[in-house]
């Protein structure tokens, strides 16, 4: 939801590097200053990202800044109408490499994202993993294999609260926070931000993005996605239907610069 890079209250050190190029919740600032704290700088060239579903490639990314920037990026887009715009996007920035697949939960599909990734050759230990499905996002993760992103974004239903899990809301659509928490944790990563997507770092990465232990990795649920009012959500509306109607009739950067400008 657009609206929350408006609401100023930090609940994770993270919080304050929000900011949107290609983004929608503030994750292209959150994410750079992550990678300066692993080392990174604005020279991207060895960085390998994973990204689905990935639309075109550009609206509302979490990785696309990167592209520009020079990492190598791995666009997995089931649609074949948004495929062929990110084909053509591929045509330009030969650092992507576009696959036309749905990422399977089945665990013996030869489309899960352990098979998609083996087959297009990305190491095990792969810089960043941005999950943006809409629904099975942490049912397809759990069928990564033994890959091991040092960085996991995933989109989870944010209104859903801090305490309840999957199994306690029939008809769900998407995790909860907890649940998603719960599992990675389980899995040895860390919950650093919560800004409608969770990120995650893998915990041997956990030192170099946090040196104290000033706030609890396992309580970052930001309560502003469970008090949304009315109110928040017509605005949050209008802005939704504004940015999609700009990037139609707008330059992509000039689009992007446009956001960074005025803080959306």
């Amino acid at each position: 939801m657009s609206t929350f890079i408006l609401h100023k209250s930090n609940i994770s050190p993270l919080d304050s590097y929000r900011s949107n190029f290609y983004s929608q919740n503030g994750e292209d600032g959150v994410i750079a200053e992550i990678l300066n704290r692993l080392g990174f700088t604005n020279n991207y060239i060895n960085l390998v990202v994973v990204e689905f579903g990935a639309w075109d490639g550009i609206f509302y990314s979490n990785t696309f800044r990167l592209v520009e920037l020079g990492a190598k990026a791995l666009y997995i887009e089931g649609s074949t109408s948004r495929f062929n715009v990110l084909k053509k996007l591929s045509n330009k920035y030969k650092n992507i490499i576009p696959v036309n697949a749905y990422v399977s939960d089945i665990p013996n599909s030869k489309f899960t994202l352990n098979s998609i990734l083996k087959s297009n050759n990305i190491p095990i230990d792969f810089d960043i993993l941005s999950i943006d499905v809409d629904g099975l996002d942490l049912d397809i993760y759990k069928n990564i294999g033994e890959f091991r992103p040092k960085v996991i974004i995933i989109e989870i239903v944010s209104e859903y609260g801090d305490i309840l899990r999957n199994q306690d809301i029939p008809n769900r659509v998407g995790s909860t926070y907890r649940t998603t928490v719960d599992f990675l944790m389980n899995n040895n990563y860390s919950l650093v931000c919560h800004i409608g997507n969770l990120i995650f770092i893998d915990n041997n990465f956990y030192s170099l993005i946090y040196k104290d232990s000033e706030y609890n990795s396992n309580n970052l649920y930001n309560p502003y996605w469970r008090n949304i009012n009315s109110s928040l959500r017509l605005v949050d509306l209008i802005l939704a239907v504004l940015l999609k109607y700009s990037y139609k009739i707008l330059p992509s950067k000039i689009w992007g610069k446009s956001r960074q400008f005025l803080g959306l």
